[in-house]
């Protein structure tokens, strides 16, 4: 089920279901917002306009301050490890799968709704680093290097299992869009 707020076709604030939702934004001038929630679905939001529509995490139960990173992962670049801490969750936006994270030159995510395709992609080269604290969430949003219309977005909840690793079995995906653009740091609300 989804709530919304506004006028038909205006500005509106959807907020996620509990099941798995599809929303169209329309394509409007008005500023629309998705929020999603703890009970979200895995939705499929269209028509995103990434010139004036948001995401928006703010209703999202988070672990200490809620904060935002984007990723610009260009090939031949030393990006570094991109450490998880254990304390603040983040929105990490990676603005595209077409080359591994780091200065390797890797295949891109073949499959976005497969799990261990998504957890191989955020392990390679420098890759993504967990805490290992037990129930720690973050966000990942990842454009599709290969359809500059689609974007993805990934819950990863942390097992404490000891390792560091991303492991499929920690992530979820809450969100599939379809925009005019790659998303970008910007399309982002966390307060």
């Amino acid at each position: 089920m989804v709530h919304r707020t506004g006028a038909l076709h205006g500005a509106d604030t959807i907020t996620a279901g509990g099941g798995d939702d599809t929303i169209d934004f329309t394509s409007d001038a008005a500023v629309d917002t998705f929020k999603f929630v703890d009970t979200n679905g895995a939705d499929t939001i269209a028509n995103f306009d990434q010139n004036e529509d948001f995401l928006s995490f703010a209703s999202i139960t988070a672990d200490g301050t809620l904060a935002e990173l984007a990723i610009a992962n260009d090939a031949g670049t030393t990006l570094g490890v991109t450490t998880i801490g254990g304390t603040n969750s983040t929105v990490y936006v990676i603005d595209t799968d077409a080359t591994e994270l780091g200065t390797a030159t890797g295949a891109a995510i073949s499959d976005f709704t497969s799990m261990t395709v998504v957890a191989t992609f955020l392990n390679s080269d420098d890759g993504v680093v967990t805490s290992g604290t037990s129930g720690k969430t973050d966000f990942f949003i990842i454009n599709d290097g290969s359809d500059a219309t689609a974007s993805y977005v990934y819950v990863l909840e942390d097992d404490g299992d000891g390792t560091t690793t991303v492991e499929s079995t920690e992530l979820t995906l809450i969100g599939t869009i379809t925009t005019d653009a790659a998303l970008d740091i910007g399309d982002v609300l966390i307060a």
